[in-house]
């Protein structure tokens, strides 16, 4: 039996460190390399083929275990799993159902099948170095010892240097927002906070003022990031912030002074998206030499996106999404990207990971674009939006 906490005493989590199962949740395996070259594992029979055949990954990408295989493979982008929701029993799926063509990528042909997106005219995964890094360990009751873990595996991932100059950009795929600490952080780590700026598209402003005592919450990532000198405030922009339970006028007023800028849904509905989204896009090229994206996927409207955990009425619409996320990664140097909130059993249907998979499409459309010099603003091609008659 715990002692109960007298008065004046500090609550504390009391753990059993020899308890067998301690450390097994994040224990690694040693033979991740064993008997093979470094560089990405394809695990497809087949050179490309239809979503329904195949082992399930992010798109049917090749997969990498090690930073060795990212730096052996010149890989651009690699994809990892987070959970991060402090319950076993809390767990979102969201990173497996991503994975899973069932529900997300109905008739999107993989490998050399893959066709181009019909904006840019480009095939990102021709074009792009992608991989499944697999997943994050999760300690299945505790966020306090997973954020550790999650902003190690980031870390290792943003901390590979390719020939070319670049470094490996790690996408995250998650469960709680509370990942926005760990996932900035570990860039943070790799390029300084200085260097770094952020636009967090949600429905909530994450600034909490309270966590029932707890440091790390889904909706205070934003202010701990504040509060422990990991983000500077005038590097911060928000995006699609509504409902009465995003935040409150003295907390606006908060994170203003805190250097913060916000961009609310009433802003939307008084100025029209196309001005705000403009604003919000010079902002960002303003603001650091790159750019780390926090999609909380609750701000699109749950007509859209009802596989949330924090679904709010009122939100971006996936059309208004799919051209920003494009042109984000399209006209800046992405170093991250996250995509969390993700709950696909709050869905009955497939839409949530239909529309997650399609903001994640777009991301990697965009650093195709990129890296093929495609960087005027807006750009689409020019047979896609003229026919010539």
């Amino acid at each position: 039996m715990v002692d109960p906490i007298d008065k004046g005493e500090q609550p504390i989590v009391h753990l059993n460190p020899d308890d067998p199962g301690y450390d097994a949740w994040r224990v690694v395996r040693e033979d991740l390399a064993e008997g093979r070259e470094p560089g990405p594992i394809n695990v497809q029979r087949y050179k490309g083929g239809f979503p329904w055949i195949g082992i399930p990954t992010f798109f049917h990408l090749p997969v990498a275990l090690t930073p060795e295989d990212l730096k052996a493979g010149e890989v651009d982008v690699a994809i990892m799993g987070a959970e991060l929701v402090g319950g076993m029993r809390a767990r979102t799926w969201g990173p497996m159902e991503m994975r899973n063509p069932h529900r997300s990528e109905i008739y999107h042909l993989w490998g050399e099948w893959a066709m181009p997106e019909l904006d840019s005219g480009l095939a990102w995964e021709r074009e792009l170095r992608v991989v499944d890094y697999g997943d994050a360990p999760m300690e299945p009751l505790s966020l306090e010892r997973t954020i550790p873990e999650v902003r190690k595996l980031v870390r290792q991932i943003a901390g590979v240097k390719l020939k070319n100059g670049k470094q490996t950009v790690p996408i995250i795929v998650g469960g709680a927002h509370a990942l926005m600490y760990p996932d900035y952080a570990a860039l943070a780590d790799v390029y300084g906070k200085d260097k770094i700026g952020v636009i967090h598209f949600d429905a909530h402003q994450d600034y909490a003022p309270t966590g029932f005592g707890h440091i790390h919450t889904h909706g205070n990532p934003v202010r701990a990031l504040l509060l422990e000198g990991f983000l500077e405030g005038d590097k911060f922009v928000q995006v699609g912030l509504r409902g009465p339970t995003s935040t409150d006028v003295p907390t606006l007023k908060e994170a203003r002074a805190a250097g913060i800028r916000y961009h609310t849904m009433a802003e939307v509905e008084k100025r029209g998206w196309e001005a705000v989204m403009e604003d919000a896009l010079k902002e960002v090229r303003e603001q650091a030499d790159y750019l780390f994206i926090s999609f909380d996927v609750d701000v699109i409207d749950p007509t859209f996106m009802p596989g949330t955990a924090t679904p709010e009425p009122g939100g971006l619409y996936i059309r208004e999404v799919l051209p920003m996320m494009r042109r984000l990664c399209a006209e800046n140097d992405i170093v991250g990207v996250e995509i969390v909130e993700l709950k696909p059993d709050a869905d009955v249907g497939y839409t949530s990971v239909q529309n997650a998979k399609a903001v994640l499409r777009q991301c990697l459309n965009g650093m195709a674009m990129r890296k093929k010099g495609l960087t005027e603003p807006g750009y689409l091609h020019p047979v896609m939006v003229d026919d010539g008659h």
